[in-house]
């Protein structure tokens, strides 16, 4: 199974296509390539600073002494990891 982000696999089609069609003059295809590369370093940059919530989330949540506190924490984790699992599916 292929593994590379859909981003990036679209931005080595278009680069690819591109080469293909190279006497056309300047082409669209290289600028949407870098920035599909653009958006999915992005992308990555996001994924981490989740990541590094969703750990503060849980720390918080373990300080927290129950009651409204701990509902609105164990809430926000579970946002953040629905939001992890949508962008580690990217």
């Amino acid at each position: 199974m292929n593994k590379q982000p859909e981003a990036l696999r679209l931005a080595k089609e278009l680069v690819s296509v591109h080469k293909g069609h190279a006497d056309e003059g300047p082409s669209t295809f290289s600028e949407a390539a870098a920035e599909l590369r653009r958006l999915h370093e992005a992308n990555q940059a996001m994924l981490e600073a989740l990541k590094i919530a969703e750990k503060q989330l849980v720390d918080l949540e373990h300080a927290a002494s129950g009651g409204d506190d701990e509902i609105y924490v164990e809430g926000a984790i579970f946002v953040v990891r629905e939001a992890i699992a949508k962008g580690e599916q990217q």
